[in-house]
């Protein structure tokens, strides 16, 4: 049957790898962006982990940096929206958020 339908095939073929790209992708930066939470803080009041998340963002030594977690994590906004903020590209808030995360790991968790 594959030799009767070559170009449906070859179609199949391409939509697995780039349905698989996706995923890959998705699972890359997912583990890139999420913090992981120690059990013990999981514990504390809602005010001690508010306390503890302002002290990981002042951690941050580059005021650019604490102000893209702050907007990004904190206030919800989106990379794009933050980069029209600060008339900056895309690329150049992603490197500041993650420049911020990996300060705030090797700080805090």
């Amino acid at each position: 049957m594959a030799n009767e339908f070559p170009l449906i095939e070859q179609c199949r073929q391409v939509l697995r790898r780039f349905a698989w790209r996706m995923q890959y992708r998705a699972r890359k930066q997912m583990n890139h962006e999420l913090l992981s939470i120690d059990l013990n803080y999981a514990q504390k009041t809602e005010g001690n982990l508010n306390i503890y998340v302002v002290e990981l963002v002042q951690s941050i030594q580059s005021e650019k940096g604490r102000y893209v977690i702050k907007r990004i994590y904190l206030d919800g906004l989106n990379e794009k929206e933050v980069a029209n903020e600060l008339q900056i590209s895309q690329q150049a808030v992603s490197k500041w958020k993650k420049k911020g995360l990996e300060t705030m790991r090797r700080q805090g968790f």
